[in-house]
């Protein structure tokens, strides 16, 4: 079975909202290039992809991107390096667009 559910419109508009409500002075969302999610899964052996939330030095919450195996383990970089890791095509995500405070218009 997949992790995760396909869900309507107005459902995701109705969490989000919630959500929203509920934490006025919290991250709302973070945004990904498509071709920096697309790499991700094309790690080897990537099934997968599991958020984990995160906070930077700042306060601010974000999140973390891990590719993941069948197995349900992260495939994790063999180094501290990036510049190594990325040789052999293993990352870890981050740095995405907080909203706020670079916020889109509209419910999604």
């Amino acid at each position: 079975m997949a992790d995760g559910a396909k869900i309507s419109k107005k459902k995701a508009i109705e969490l989000v909202k919630k959500f929203k409500d509920n934490h006025p002075k919290s991250t709302h969302s973070v945004s990904y290039d498509a071709t920096l999610i697309q790499e991700l899964l094309a790690i080897p052996n990537c099934v997968t992809v599991r958020i984990h939330l995160a906070e930077t030095d700042e306060k601010i919450t974000t999140m973390v991107l891990v590719a993941v195996d069948k197995e349900g383990n992260a495939i994790l970089p063999a180094s501290e390096e990036l510049t190594k890791d990325l040789a052999n095509g293993t990352f870890i995500l981050n740095d995405g667009r907080t909203c706020p405070p670079r916020c889109s218009s509209g419910e999604l």
